[in-house]
């Protein structure tokens, strides 16, 4: 559970870093953008996002795997913001920034399937509660980040390769889960509850 919460609160750090500072990154692009210009290509990221996590998540729930399901998007979040911090055309920024919001959003859904993968349900609910108290704190470290580092360098894009440094390490840390053992445990803990089932109704 711990284990979980360290990554949840790594990869809120990321999403919510990029969340707050998205008008003044697409601020940065063009000095010429007015506020309602902004709000509106901001809204962008967020349809492709929104997509990506519901495509990815009906995926997830079809071949029942969870851990790569968890990883991947992360990996590919990270990607996403390295790529947005070093380019210096407006235009790939943006789309590197929407293909980052979309693996952020597809990460949810999996991860938050995974404590009841080793956890009984009354267990898991505790833990997801846990889990997010804990991570949700990373909401004002990414903010706060972005922000000393952008008042440091003069520019966003330090800090957008500071929050894909840490979704590195969440996917890492999402990969380096070992849920096999638990998951044979929970199937063995099935069959034993069927059984039972069956005898009840004999």
């Amino acid at each position: 559970m711990l284990f979980l919460s360290v990554i949840y609160f790594v990869y809120q750090t990321g999403s919510l870093g990029v969340g707050y500072w998205m008008p003044q990154i697409i601020k940065g692009f063009s000095g010429k953008l007015t506020n309602t210009e902004v709000g509106l290509i901001g809204m962008i990221p967020y349809i492709i996002a929104t997509i990506g996590m519901i495509v990815w998540s009906r995926r997830s729930d079809r071949t029942g795997e969870r851990q790569l399901h968890s990883a991947i998007p992360l990996l590919v979040a990270g990607l996403g913001l390295v790529s947005a911090g070093i380019t210096k055309n407006p235009y790939f920024a943006l789309l590197f920034i929407s293909i980052s919001l979309a693996g952020m959003y597809s990460f949810k859904s999996p991860f938050w399937a995974l404590p009841s993968l080793f956890l009984t349900q009354s267990s898991a609910a505790v833990a997801i509660a846990a889990i997010n108290s804990v991570g949700n704190l990373g909401g004002f470290v990414g903010p706060y980040a972005i922000g000393a580092l952008k008042d440091a360098t003069g520019s966003t894009e330090a800090g957008l390769v500071f929050l894909s440094v840490l979704l590195f390490i969440s996917f890492i840390m999402v990969l380096l889960m070992r849920l096999e053992k638990r998951q044979g445990f929970s199937k063995h803990q099935a069959s034993q509850s069927n059984q039972l089932k069956g005898e009840v109704v004999k």
